[in-house]
């Protein structure tokens, strides 16, 4: 090592600052008076006394990274400035304890020095590399800022996901090529994707910019007609509750020359500003001595508007009742479907009409007063359907019949027409459409589609989205169908429906589980377990020879179940998901510590060329020395300099390459995460809807038996339930609230004769 390198490592107090970028370097005194470059912007300059000075002068900073300095290194110095000079390999832990010991010397004797400015005078540091982290520090809050600016814009409907990522890409782009940070919202509004007004309410919410001076709210007054809030010299003030109204009362003799402007001041004062009575109003109760004994109303409020709930307005026939139609006695006629909904493709089926916002009230205080929300809806678009870009219209992809299913989803189905059996020669059938069989769908063959009209269905696999109709029987199928089934008899069945179960003659040893009715007005049901939310008629419960029934009416366990096996997906998709986000963590960490080795082998890089540079310049004075000893050891200096920094490069390239892998990868998780949280959206819409819908249409607890019904079957209601201890007939059995007030029961289940000249 020459001794140019050695002295530099003895003597490292001096600081000097190039006069054209102020970027700070320390030398030892020998080097004073010298030429030299600058590494930062290439500038030629002499070392000199002076530029100490300069640097004291110019460690003041300018005045806006001056305010910089003061607002972050307050907050909390060591944390912020320290931490991350530390991280950066600017300085090291006896450095800041060293400042900070600086630091706390100033406060004594009365002054306050920021920890980073104590760093850049003391010569730790450089004011470059201050100024580094001082941008480092503000685009790590911005950009944190900004990812809380994208989840409001999003939950508030002002931006798109897809919107908020193109932003988010541009302004990593922005970032990675002027190392500055351009807000999100300057980014989203300058495209066209976001209003200036939109912007400014998030912004004002995140309190990054300053709202108008608001009046302070006043608290709300205790329920009561009238309560005194605040008194004047002549008059006391009352407000009603939820200051809608505001009144005054003379507090004894009012002085003959009090005027209208005496009024309105005194409301002043007490924060009174809006509704107040006209002047000609004022007088004329100032005049009237009778209504000076009483309270008076004075100001009134704008009452507010309410809105417009948001519905659907659909183009076609949506009565699922239309495929079969039910005859006078309870007979069905499954020829007459009455009009068949039938649709093109393009065709409008369903447009929604949205909710209107009400309007804004205003209360005696000048404060707003909110209008009811509105309530709104979505539209489901099943097979065979698209929304329009706004959301508002759900239109036909193809020709078919449309529909509606009970929960309100909208498709539209072509036709399967098969003439003869479901069976070895067809084999399973899976059509999004409907499916016309003109015989039996036979014992262990599967059906799935939008509807279904089969002859029979034995042991078979029914799913379908619609409704299910069945000329003749069912017997021992495992059938859930979104809509509607209808057959002559089921037995030795499972049958789950979102709609109505209709049977013309008997349901026998079957489980039915139903979010409508079951209805069997001309039949029997025989040893089954039937669950309908709307309850159950049937002509006759159980035979002497079969085994008790057991109803249940008024709950929906059919939903019940269905959002059960909802929630266990959602719980799978849930457990998916958090092992993405711990991939995606382990990944950031590891690029965490990448960067930190990134910037470890920079400063070393640097380092190096500084040395080279050095050294280099040193050379022109020893060939003038003829030292030759000395020019030999600077080759030989320079030489493992440039083999240093050739390795360092080489290990940043592949570090660099890692580091991309790394962000290809977490990329990847990205788009499998928002795939993965997709699809829990979609399952968590298909709950709501399931819940909302069980929640707008009431259960209806009661079974009506027109004929027999037999002792020891069971009525289970929402709130109580009944075995029957005695043969009936003729009877409707609800659930009802008890009118004894001794009662420990509030409900029960009650037993009353059929009217034969009244139905149900």
């Amino acid at each position: 090592m020459t001794k140019l390198m050695k002295n530099m490592e003895k003597d490292k107090n001096k600081v000097v600052m190039c006069p054209s970028c102020q970027c700070r370097y320390r030398v030892s005194d020998e080097f004073l008076g010298r030429r030299v470059f600058c590494k930062r912007c290439g500038t030629k300059f002499e070392l000199g006394l002076q530029e100490e000075t300069k640097v004291r002068k110019a460690g003041q900073g300018t005045p806006d990274v001056q305010e910089e300095i003061q607002e972050i290194s307050h907050s909390d110095s060591y944390l912020v400035i320290g931490k991350l000079a530390m991280k950066h390999k600017f300085v090291n832990e006896g450095q800041i304890r060293e400042a900070l010991t600086i630091q706390e010397q100033e406060k004594g004797v009365g002054h306050t020095l920021p920890l980073g400015e104590i760093l850049v005078n003391q010569g730790m540091m450089s004011q470059s590399q201050m100024d580094f982290l001082l941008s480092v520090q503000k685009m790590a809050e911005t950009r944190q800022l900004d990812r809380r600016f994208a989840t409001i814009a999003v939950k508030n409907g002002f931006s798109t996901r897809e919107e908020i990522e193109g932003a988010l890409k541009e302004q990593k782009r922005l970032l990675k090529e002027t190392q500055t940070v351009k807000l999100i919202g300057d980014i989203l509004v300058e495209s066209g994707l976001m209003k200036e007004r939109q912007k400014d309410a998030i912004l004002m919410k995140q309190k990054r910019i300053q709202e108008g001076t608001l009046e302070e709210n006043k608290e709300d007054e205790a329920p009561g007609n009238e309560k005194p809030v605040r008194k004047g010299p002549a008059f006391g003030l009352s407000v009603s509750e939820g200051r809608l109204s505001a009144f005054i009362s003379p507090l004894g003799e009012i002085p003959c020359d009090t005027s209208v402007e005496d009024i309105k001041k005194f409301l002043d004062e007490q924060g009174i500003t809006y509704g107040i009575a006209g002047n000609s109003l004022i007088e004329e109760y100032l005049k009237d001595g009778n209504a000076l004994k009483k309270p008076w109303k004075i100001a009134e409020c704008k009452a507010a508007r309410p809105g417009r709930d948001a519905r659907v307005k659909y183009c076609f026939d949506t009565d699922p009742l239309r495929t079969g139609t039910v005859k006078e006695g309870g007979a069905i006629d499954f020829k007459d479907r009455g009009e068949i909904p039938n649709v093109k493709e393009g065709d409008l089926i369903a447009q929604k009409i949205p909710c209107m916002d009400g309007d804004l009230g205003i209360d005696v205080f000048g404060n707003e007063i909110p209008a009811i929300k509105s309530k709104d809806i979505k539209l489901l678009c099943g097979k065979g359907t698209e929304k329009s870009d706004d959301q508002l219209k759900v239109f036909a992809t193809l020709d078919g019949r449309a529909l509606i299913s009970p929960d309100g989803r909208l498709s539209v189905s072509q036709e399967l027409i098969i003439s003869g059996d479901v069976g070895f020669e067809t084999g399973h059938i899976d059509f999004d459409g409907i499916i016309t069989v003109s015989g039996t769908v036979q014992s262990s063959f599967r059906v799935r589609g939008g509807t279904l009209s089969a002859g029979e269905i034995m042991k078979a696999e029914i799913e379908i989205d619609g409704d299910i109709t069945v000329r003749g029987g069912i017997i021992g199928a495992d059938i859930r169908t979104g809509g509607n089934l209808k057959a002559k008899f089921i037995r030795q069945s499972n049958i789950k429906a979102l709609g109505d179960v209709v049977a013309e003659k008997a349901i026998r040893d079957s489980e039915i589980e139903s979010s409508g009715s079951c209805n069997v007005k001309r039949g029997k049901i025989f040893g089954s377990k039937v669950s309908a939310k709307k309850g159950i008629e049937a002509n006759e419960i159980s035979s002497y020879a079969s085994k008790p029934s057991i109803f249940t009416v008024g709950i929906d366990e059919r939903v019940e179940n269905e959002i059960k096996k909802i929630h266990e997906q959602i719980d799978l998709k849930k457990e998916e998901l958090e092992k993405i986000n711990n991939m995606i963590q382990e990944s950031k960490e590891e690029d965490y510590e990448m960067n930190n080795r990134i910037g470890e082998l920079a400063q070393v890089q640097d380092s190096a060329m500084v040395q080279l540079r050095v050294i280099r310049e040193n050379m022109e004075e020893l060939k003038k020395a003829s030292d030759k000893v000395e020019l030999e050891q600077a080759e030989k200096d320079i030489n493992e300099l440039k083999s240093k920094i050739k390795e360092v490069e080489k290990t940043l390239l592949g570090l660099l390459d890692a580091q991309e892998q790394i962000t290809e990868r977490v990329t990847d998780f990205q788009s499998e995460k928002q795939v993965n949280e997709n699809e829990i959206d979609v399952l968590i819409d298909e709950t709501n809807s399931l819940s909302e819908r069980a929640k707008q249409e009431m259960g209806i607890p009661s079974v009506k038996v027109s004929g027999l019904v037999l002792a020891g079957n069971c009525i289970k209601g929402p709130h109580s339930l009944i075995i029957l201890g005695e043969d009936m007939k003729g009877v409707i059995i609800r659930e009802t609230k008890s009118l004894d007030p001794d009662s420990n029961d509030q409900w029960m289940m009650n037993v009353s004769y059929l009217d034969s000249r009244q139905g149900l």
